[in-house]
Parts: structure tokens; C-alpha cells; sequence
């Protein structure tokens, strides 16, 4: 985990972290987040303009997920000029959960809109919302560009590379997710086009062959997901014998899945080659091939520690995730 201090800052002063890359999953957390860094900023911004050029942006946001969207219209609010950078599309994360997943369950404030009181929140319904919001102001997101280097010059001006232009930018904010690159699993065939990590919309796959690896909360979700979808046959690979670690809610949906037959778990199991129509797994140490059209690995990700100590951030062991979580019960506790 990176080293941060109260306000977000890395020891690179002028370099902030929101949001999950920082240690807070949730959510309403990382919207808060975003929005309080911005404001840090704003207080120094004076300064920052007076010993940098004009053609500088006042900060540049890497991500628009919900801490980097948050920061984006908080910008606007604060009347900075910024410019958000996004490898992939506007909600970041969110944007990747099954349809229908339950993402935010408490109030939160958004900037240029006030309180969003709904207690809860679908995927859908949360990035409808951030839609309607940045319709009616100047949000300046470029989407598909990827940050690759971030330098900071001896004038204290960050020079920001992506794949695509090169930025100037008085401060930075990374709002990124933890998982950064998808963990493959080093078995032969898995650079088949029909073996993939990410799944964006269940709906676009129907009367397919499907196999998921994986027995976490997003291995499970979009197994059901799937399995929901008209004429789809999911099988679910797990390696270990029972699942131990998702929520309730889906371990109470899944157990109801596999009795009524509407997806099959193999547990025990995992993958050993992908073939362009088969897999082949070691299930309860027996060999089986199964048909399947498609492969969704669900196998986590690695973190971007690299990109992290590249552009000379402190990482450190803070469990900045726990402290979300216990500031989670607390809230609970009180409403």
C-alpha cells in the first residue's frame, strides 16, 4: 500500500491517491476522497500557478471511476483547469461489476449535485446518475489512454505520459484501481481469443458453453449472470472444496443455482490447457474435458506496485482497507 498522509499526499509532494488504489474500496469512501484531495489542492493552487506556466493544468486526474469522477466535478466546482485521463471507460471499476450488483448502500454527497440519499444503488442506477451530472457541466475526460510515466521537473511541474499525448500538470491525482492487470494463470491455450478476464454486459452472451474460473464474489456474480442468460450452459471451476470467502447474499444465490441446475460447480478443480472448443481440467484429481465457447478467468489481479515505485512513491504495510471497513461498522452502528 502506498504511504499517505491525512490529506492523500504522497511523499511526492503534490501527488495524491484516492479510492481503492489507496486502501478505501468503499464506494461512498472513495467519493469523499476524491472530492477532499481536490480541495487540498484548490487551498495550494495560488502558489502552484505562480511558479509554473500558463499552458499548465492545475491538476490532471488518472481514472474516472467513482474517486476520480467525484474529483472531476469537484474540480469544476473549484474552478481548477484539469483534464482526466481513463484506460478504459467512464465508472471505472463499477463499470466491470455484473449488471444489477449492489454497489453503494449509505448516503453520500456528490459535488455539483448535493446529497444522494437512495439507500440503494445498482450498477446501472449509480452510473446513469454520474451520467446525468456530467451532461450538465464541462467534464473533460479522455477515455482509452493509458498513463504510463509521471515525472515531476525541478520547477515542481509534473510532466504526465500517456500512450497517447504528454501532459503538464501542477498536481496529479491517481485515482486507480488495486488490481491493476488481471493474474493469468500460466496454462497453455490461454492466449485463445475466447479466454478472457473481464466481463462487461452478461446479455451480450446467449446460447453459449461457458466455463468461469474463479470462487470469488465476481467469479460467482458472473456465473449467475451468465447462467440467467437465455440457453447458456455456465459451469463454474473452483480450487478449493467449498467457497469461503464471499458474501452471504451470493452464497445463499449460488447454493440455489446449483440445486434447481441452472449452473454446474466443480470443485476441486482447475484448468490445466484451453482449447479453441474444450477445456481440459484435473477435477478431484481426474482429468475431464468439458465444451465451451467462451472462459472468463476471475483469478484477481496484480497490483500496480511497479508503475508506483517508477514514478517514486513510498510504499508502506498501512491497512488503510481495514481502517475503511471499521469506519464502515461504525457508520452502520450509529444509523
Amino acid at each position: 500500500m502506498p504511504v499517505l498522509s491525512p490529506q492523500c499526499e504522497t511523499n511526492v509532494p503534490n501527488l495524491f491517491i484516492a479510492g481503492e488504489l489507496g486502501g478505501l474500496a468503499l464506494i461512498k469512501n472513495a467519493i469523499n476522497q476524491g472530492r477532499d484531495c481536490v480541495d487540498t489542492v484548490a487551498t495550494r493552487i495560488k502558489a502552484l500557478r505562480a511558479s509554473s506556466g500558463a499552458d499548465t493544468w492545475d491538476l490532471l486526474i488518472v481514472g474516472a471511476g467513482p474517486a476520480g469522477i467525484s474529483a472531476s466535478l469537484r474540480a469544476i466546482e473549484r474552478k481548477l483547469t484539469y483534464v482526466t485521463i481513463e484506460q478504459d471507460e467512464i465508472g471505472g471499476t463499477v463499470a466491470k461489476y455484473p449488471r444489477q450488483k449492489l454497489v453503494m448502500t449509505s448516503p453520500v454527497e456528490f459535488p455539483l449535485h448535493g446529497k444522494f440519499k437512495k439507500q440503494e444503488l445498482s450498477k446501472e442506477e449509480l452510473i446513469a446518475f454520474w451520467k446525468s451530472v456530467i451532461r450538465r457541466v464541462n467534464f473533460n475526460v479522455r477515455t482509452a489512454e493509458k498513463i504510463e510515466d509521471i515525472r515531476k521537473g525541478e520547477d515542481g511541474v509534473f510532466t504526465v505520459l500517456s500512450n497517447k499525448a504528454q501532459y503538464p500538470a501542477r498536481a496529479v491525482l491517481l485515482c486507480l484501481g488495486r488490481a491493476g492487470n488481471p493474474r493469468k494463470l500460466g496454462v497453455k491455450g490461454e492466449e485463445l481469443p475466447k479466454v478472457m478476464y473481464r466481463l462487461i454486459e452478461t446479455d451480450h452472451y446467449i446460447h453459449k458453453q461457458i466455463l468461469i474460473v474463479g470462487g470469488g464474489d465476481s467469479a460467482v456474480e458472473a456465473a449467475m449472470g451468465l447462467a440467467n442468460q437465455k440457453g447458456n450452459k455456465v459451469t463454474l471451476s473452483y480450487r478449493r472444496e467449498a467457497f469461503a470467502r464471499i458474501k452471504e447474499r451470493n452464497a445463499q444465490r449460488i447454493e440455489e443455482y446449483m440445486r434447481s441446475g441452472k449452473l454446474t460447480v466443480l470443485f476441486n478443480s482447475s484448468p490445466t490447457e484451453f482449447r479453441s472448443d474444450t477445456t481440459v481440467l484435473q477435477v478431484n484429481g481426474e482429468t475431464r474435458v468439458i465444451p465451451n465457447d467462451y472462459v472468463w478467468i476471475f483469478a484477481g489481479g496484480e497490483p500496480p506496485r511497479a508503475f508506483l515505485e517508477k514514478i517514486g512513491v513510498q510504499l508502506g504495510s498501512r491497512d488503510m482497507t481495514l481502517e475503511a471497513s471499521n469506519e464502515a461498522k461504525l457508520e452502520l452502528a450509529r444509523s
